[in-house]
């Protein structure tokens, strides 16, 4: 986790001036003050020169590594059709990608058969399609039993995407999916990095790949990152994390971004930053359905939901508040990784027509409100405080930009005043799930000379205030 960065010359607070109001139904409303002295009501400050989160990797999804092979064809994706997936990916602008490379696209590995053999061309053309959808990270995770025997042909490919194809985005490298969840020990793990490390210096590149180890679900969680604290902190520049839950579980993820949270923070860790490299909703209704499950209740699918997006959204919020330094969702769009059946992706599958589900528009509002390398900035209240509207900020080195994201997670709308913005200045506000329909709405508003805006959220949904110009999808 970035340590608090005091900025010395430069103040900026944003204030989130929120009044909460029993209002009656109606559309949700934005305009300027000039009201001048204090605004009525409870106050949600922000304030720039306390640092949460510093050089933020970006708001991202998993990206199928065998979209293009046959295996996926089940998923109705074809040589005919491909190109609307393409264009829908793109347009998602996913800017901290993380791919799987399978290890049984190797004619050597014993995974390896005529099913696989066209795995390696589907994973060159993946990451080639994160980098051209404007991806400013891309994460490779070798998936699958690692040893530090398949290390140098490991390095050779990420020596090839790097070198030979040019895809610069590949920056950050993770070994072994969920280590923690699986057979492997801490020494034996950290064997394979070390392993690595030494092929890719051997290559020349090991300085434009960042190693990022963990991975970690809660299984064993504390001693995993301990260890990886106390004897890898040469070999890493950061640590990963995965977090998922059941719609019908609204404590668990928060309580798994705080117990992560304070892990990292405690004396001894490294003070690393930490990324949410998976993470995502199930469904508490199980019965008959396939992962992730339907909404609980129902016999939805849960990732087809806006219920699914708004959890979302506040556990990004949430996320942010607390100094995780990207996240991930999984994932972006249906396809098959083995012969498993899933349905998480924001994108549905191409028998369907490619649908666009509410998880999709809300990973675009984030993916279009941000940049890498932004601050994220304290917030004032945050979840903890028990209250119906959380906001959290974020600028970039100036402050010339900015965007405030706040959530109502309350059934009635909530009337606030965001204060601090710059004087005259024409902000978007564009809204989630206005309608309890899954969809984005686009307004503007103009800072009074006060520096401030009124605005009315509607219940259950959430809001960008940015100063980024924005055409939606």
């Amino acid at each position: 986790m970035k340590s608090i960065n005091m900025i010395k010359n430069t103040f900026i607070l944003l204030t989130l001036v929120v009044l909460m109001a029993n209002c009656s139904k109606g559309s949700a409303s934005n305009k300027g003050t000039d009201n001048g002295g204090e605004a009525p009501g409870e106050q949600v400050t922000i304030d720039v020169t306390k640092t949460v989160s510093a050089n933020f990797a970006g708001f991202g999804t998993q990206y199928n590594q065998n979209v293009y092979a046959a295996i996926s064809a089940v998923d109705g994706i074809t040589t005919a059709n491909i190109g609307q997936l393409e264009a829908k990916v793109k347009a998602l602008k996913s800017r901290y990608v993380r791919i799987f490379f399978d290890s049984r696209a190797w004619p050597a590995d014993p995974g390896y058969s005529t099913a696989t053999a066209d795995f390696m061309t589907s994973f060159l053309k993946t990451v080639q399609l994160a980098q051209d959808g404007g991806a400013a990270t891309i994460n490779i995770t070798f998936w699958h039993t690692s040893t530090p025997e398949e290390m140098p042909a490991f390095a050779d490919i990420l020596k090839e995407l790097i070198v030979t194809r040019g895809l610069s985005s590949v920056k950050e490298v993770t070994i072994q999916n969920e280590p923690n969840s699986t057979s492997m020990t801490m020494d034996y793990y950290k064997t394979c990095y070390t392993a690595l490390d030494q092929a890719l210096t051997i290559r020349g590149i090991r300085n434009k790949i960042n190693f990022v180890g963990g991975d970690l679900v809660q299984t064993n969680q504390q001693a995993w990152f301990g260890y990886l604290a106390a004897n890898m902190g040469d070999l890493l520049s950061g640590y990963s994390t995965h977090i998922y839950w059941d719609d019908n579980d609204a404590a668990k993820p928060m309580t798994r971004l705080t117990e992560v949270a304070a892990i990292v923070k405690a004396p001894g860790s490294a003070n690393k930053p930490v990324y949410i490299t998976e993470y995502g909703v199930r469904g508490g209704n199980k019965t008959g359905a396939p992962d992730p499950g339907y909404l609980t209740g129902t016999s939805t699918p849960i990732a087809q939901t806006p219920v699914a997006a708004m959890q979302n959204a506040l556990f990004q919020i949430n996320g942010l508040n607390l100094g995780f330094s990207g996240f991930i969702r999984w994932d972006c769009y249906k396809a098959k990784y083995d012969n498993g059946t899933q349905y998480f992706s924001c994108i549905g599958s191409g028998t369907d027509g490619y649908p666009l589900y509410p998880l999709y528009y809300m990973t675009w509002l984030f993916n279009h409100t941000s940049e890498p390398g932004w601050r994220v900035v304290s917030s004032y209240p945050t979840a903890g405080d028990n209250r119906p509207i959380i906001a959290a900020a974020m600028i970039n080195a100036t402050a010339s930009e900015q965007t405030i994201y706040v959530i109502n997670k309350s059934s009635g709308q909530v009337a606030y005043t965001a204060g601090g913005l710059i004087p005259n200045k024409k902000y978007t506000v564009c809204s989630f799930n206005n309608n309890n329909n899954g969809q984005l709405e686009k307004s503007e508003a103009t800072a009074g000379g006060d520096g401030k805006i009124l605005h009315t959220i509607k219940p259950n949904s959430f809001v960008a205030i940015t100063t980024y110009d924005l055409t939606l999808p």
